[in-house]
């Protein structure tokens, strides 16, 4: 899922279509169609979006027309991750263990980072120069985005690291096939707190504006999380598949995407046991 301005969204459902929805009246505005399977998305600061494919590519898109910009071209195997840096460059992460980062406009790789030891799946932007990285090998990295240096690894997770989250204080949670998220100090690589509550493994994290954490899994829900306390506070019930994909709109509601083929939008109220 990417959110994207003017009331749209754009999802992806594990084919060659991204579908560009009206996210206030649930209609398709768009297909767009990637020459691969659809891994990952992520809108840039221009407004322009990006889709990363099993095709190895990273394709711009001007949402407006539904005109291919650009194909940027350099992993080695799939595109499993996207995430955009505050001065607009791109980052990418894949299956061939690496993490690049890309001028967007261009379309040239401005860096490599290596070092993990399986496939890389999620990224996201942390403060100073930093960005975090998570991978098949079980660890995620801490990396220096100017050097391309690792600044720490963080072990804890048994299993697929399979999605992460900044939270607003500048702790990192992550979301792995062990079925537990667990929340980090970044700058110690301690774990602070580890949430357990899902049944199977977890694809999708994001922060909520009153500071709870929302997680999508397979085993077809998604929990609402109190984060200080590591409290599962509510379950959301509704799709019949895995929850791949959680994205929060600019009305505060969440938005979710599943292997079920379809995208919902749930209200989401400010209280401890309602939704």
């Amino acid at each position: 899922l990417a959110v994207l301005p003017n009331n749209r969204l754009a999802s992806a459902p594990y084919d060659r279509d991204i579908i560009i929805w009206n996210f206030e009246t649930g209609e398709s505005i768009r297909t767009l169609i990637h020459s691969g399977r659809i891994m990952c998305l992520a809108t840039l600061v221009d407004g322009k979006l990006a889709s990363g494919s099993d095709d190895n590519t990273i394709k711009i898109w001007n949402v407006e027309t539904g005109q291919e910009i650009r194909t940027l071209t350099g992993h080695s195997s799939s595109v499993y991750g996207l995430a955009v840096l505050p001065d607009g460059r791109l980052a990418s992460v894949s299956a061939d263990h690496t993490v690049k980062i890309w001028n967007a406009e261009t379309g040239k790789v401005i860096r490599t980072l290596t070092g993990h030891s399986d496939w890389v799946h999620p990224v996201a932007i942390l403060s100073d120069d930093r960005l975090a990285s998570g991978s098949g090998d079980k660890t995620i990295k801490i990396w220096n985005v100017e050097t391309g240096q690792v600044i720490r690894t963080l072990y804890g997770h048994s299993s697929y690291v399979n999605t992460l989250a900044l939270l607003p204080d500048g702790r990192l949670a992550s979301g792995s096939s062990d079925h537990t998220i667990k929340i980090w100090n970044v700058e110690t690589g301690e774990v602070i707190r580890t949430l357990s509550g899902h049944s199977n493994s977890i694809y999708g994290l994001v922060v909520l504006p009153d500071g709870r954490l929302a997680s999508g899994s397979w085993d077809h829900t998604i929990k609402i999380w109190k984060i200080e306390t590591g409290q599962a506070i509510n379950t959301l019930t509704g799709h019949s598949a895995a929850v791949w994909f959680l994205a929060v709109l600019p009305n505060g509601r969440l938005a979710s995407a599943s292997g079920d083929h379809t995208v919902k939008i749930w209200f989401m109220l400010n209280v401890d046991d309602s939704t």
